[in-house]
């Protein structure tokens, strides 16, 4: 059993993934753009909102990235898994031996792992190298039930081999667009988190909830919903960018008709982008705004404290309003797109007729 000081977190978030899949193939002497492999492992469209925990929604996943991106690029893989952690141990260090390239779930991400030139050492690599031995990657190495995907608790290690295919630009792009609209069109809840363009309607209702409770009542919603706007919302602006600079860089490999759309959608994504910003912006406003009226209770008493306490809050519901107009105009747009990607997938399916 792992005895460890400092309790680890149970999982990064899913996105951290794919830097050390983009640094392992780098390893392996792969030159993919990192923005290339983001786009085609689904993370970028990969929205959640839990209104019991809105920190806590980048977390949730239905697809495994890692399958994904190996599948699409047409990389061999593997994913084994070991109830003890001597057994993963001796297997991931015979695995590393014979030249296969593991990643590994950790705290801070999933670093992969290669061969040491010491004994009894494997190479871990993720913006650092560093080799570890059994006793040192036994107190980093996470127990998890499942690496992205249900199963039982314990030691996983996913293995990316070489390719056994090249991929086809064109094809490529189709994947990734009916992969979108799989991750945008979910109805069902993943443990208890809305998913794609739900999650903007789960956070707006959210939203409008806790404005119709008295404050009181609803003090702590409010901090919980502007949690949302710090690591989840610069986590989907940061999809964005990377889902444009994507479409941009494959834009060439499409013509006539399927360029035309293929135009409309670069052009919703940048009005997306610009949207997302605005809406960082409302919600640190809002962050603040909130942060005052907790001082300004402290510091005023008697009728002067009620006068502007109401005021604040007035405030505060007005810039909070702004973020729900500002959420439900790109979760239109989020629909819009999908839309279009549906198209493109059409166009193609009669052009290949």
């Amino acid at each position: 059993m792992r005895q460890d000081a400092d309790p680890l977190p149970k999982h990064a978030a899913p996105i951290e993934s794919i830097y050390c899949v983009h640094e392992a193939l780098t390893h392996q002497g792969l030159d993919i753009p990192l923005p290339y492999l983001m786009a085609v492992s689904g993370e970028p469209f990969r929205i959640s909102y839990n209104r019991n925990n809105p920190e806590q929604s980048i977390h949730t996943v239905f697809h495994n990235p890692l399958r994904t991106v190996c599948r699409v690029m047409g990389l061999k893989y593997e994913l084994h898994y070991d109830a003890e952690y001597k057994t993963a141990w001796n297997r991931l260090y015979q695995n590393v031996k014979e030249g296969r390239i593991a990643l590994i779930p950790f705290d801070n991400g999933h670093p992969f792992f290669a061969a040491s030139s010491e004994p009894d050492q494997v190479l871990g690599k993720n913006g650092y190298t560093k080799a570890f031995s059994a006793k040192e990657l036994e107190r980093k190495w996470l127990s998890i039930k499942g690496f992205y995907e249900l199963g039982l608790d314990g030691y996983y290690q996913f293995l990316i081999e070489d390719r056994d295919r090249l991929p086809d630009e064109r094809e490529t792009a189709y994947s990734v667009f009916r992969l979108a609209r799989k991750l945008m069109r979910i109805r069902r809840k993943i443990n208890g988190s809305a998913m794609g363009i739900e999650a903007y309607q789960a956070l707006s209702n959210h939203i409008e909830d806790s404005i119709k409770q008295t404050w009181e009542v609803s003090e702590t919603d409010f901090r919980d919903i502007l949690k949302w706007g710090q690591v989840p919302l610069s986590q989907i602006l940061e999809g964005k960018d990377v889902i444009l600079s994507y479409l941009q860089s494959i834009q060439n490999n499409f013509e006539d008709r399927e360029l035309v759309l293929f135009d409309e959608v670069i052009a919703i994504y940048q009005q997306m982008a610009r949207l997302l910003r605005k809406l960082k912006i409302k919600f640190q406003f809002s962050s603040q705004l909130l942060a005052d009226l907790t001082e300004s209770n402290e510091e005023i008493s008697g009728l002067g404290q009620s006068i502007s306490q109401r005021f604040r809050q007035k405030r505060f519901y007005q810039s909070l309003r702004a973020c729900q107009k500002l959420i439900l105009s790109v979760s239109s747009l989020e629909y819009t797109a999908i839309e279009k990607f549906g198209a493109i997938i059409r166009l193609s399916e009669k052009l290949k007729i």
